[in-house]
């Protein structure tokens, strides 16, 4: 399969198709051609872009802006989901028996970035608190 390369400036061009809901011109036929060019390139970009599992919420889409829309939304669902996983394991993550110290607070420094990369900050005190609560009484 054939890979577009798209640069700064081409990209900013077809963002405007991802953005936002572009109206088709209808009145003059050379840019209803231009458009259907865009709109095709735009399309082919995120098609080209996208993991193999993901091509079937998009192919049905009639446009670039409703492709971008159905990833937008799992995405959002997943990011959601993966938060919730990981606050969870931040609060299950214990201190396991003969681990060192700097081994058990790495994995709570590790999960806490991890929540950070999908948007979810944990303050230093919660985070000291729910680190010294995974601590075991040895």
């Amino acid at each position: 399969m054939e890979s577009l390369d798209v640069g700064y400036s081409e990209g900013e061009k077809i963002w405007s198709f991802v953005s936002t809901i572009v109206v088709f011109p209808s009145t003059n036929l050379i840019y209803l051609d231009l458009h259907e060019v865009k709109e095709a390139k735009s399309q082919r970009i995120i098609l080209d872009g996208v993991k193999d599992h993901l091509i079937p919420h998009l192919v049905e889409k009639k446009t670039t802006k409703e492709m971008w829309d159905a990833l937008k939304n799992l995405y959002e669902v997943k990011n959601e989901n993966l938060k919730m996983a990981l606050k969870d394991k931040l609060h299950d993550t214990k201190m396991g028996k003969g681990e060192s110290v700097s081994s058990y607070l790495t994995q709570v420094a590790q999960v806490k970035d991890e929540l950070a990369a999908v948007g979810e900050v944990i303050s230093d005190s919660k985070l000291v608190r729910l680190a010294l609560k995974g601590f075991t009484k040895e």
